[in-house]
This record gives structure tokens, sequence and C-alpha cells, in this order.
């Protein structure tokens, strides 16, 4: 291995490094992002607290919605779970099924 070889491998390596931190921080960033959003919260009195946390709220959700896992929603779920006739009256719409897109494969 020649030293222009090892200077290569060397610089690969250092870029690896400094991408890898870059992209701690920005990991780092949200996690303080949501610490202080929590402290807010903590911080807030009652009128301000209710909005503050239902804020927080929202956003937490909206961060975990992307990994919700396919199937059906909750109603269709129940609906199809409970005796006909102890179903309410979402479930007794005429022609009412799952629907088809929330099923899972």
């Amino acid at each position: 291995m020649t030293m222009s070889d090892t200077a290569g491998t060397l610089a690969a390596h250092m870029r690896g490094a400094i991408e890898e931190s870059l992209m701690r921080d920005g990991e780092n960033d949200a996690l303080e992002d949501r610490v202080v959003a929590i402290e807010e919260v903590l911080a807030a009195r009652w009128p301000r607290r209710l909005l503050v946390a239902w804020r927080l709220g929202r956003k937490l959700r909206q961060s975990a919605a992307p990994f919700r896992e396919a199937g059906p929603a909750f109603a269709d779920r129940r609906c199809a779970a409970i005796s006909a006739e102890d179903r309410g009256p979402a479930c007794l719409t005429p022609g009412w099924k799952p629907r088809e897109d929330r099923l899972t494969p």
C-alpha cells in the first residue's frame, strides 16, 4: 500500500466520521426540541398548559404517523368484532363493510 492510498483511505474515514457526527447532531437537536417542549408543558400554568400539552400531543402523533401499522381502522375492527345486535349506528349502515384499503394483505 502506497502513501497516497493510505492518505485516501484516511481522508475517506475522516469524511465518514464527520458526516456521522453531523447526523448525530441533527438527532440530538430533535431530541433537545422534544425535551424543551415537555419542559414547556410542565412549566406552563393551567389555561395555557392545556393548549401546550395539546400541541405537543399533536406533534408527537404527526411524527409517529408514518410508523402506524397497516391494517383496519379502530372503528372497522370494532364493528367486525361485536355481534350484529350490539353494533352501533355506524355499523348498521346498509352495505357496511370494512374499508378494503386498510386491510392487511
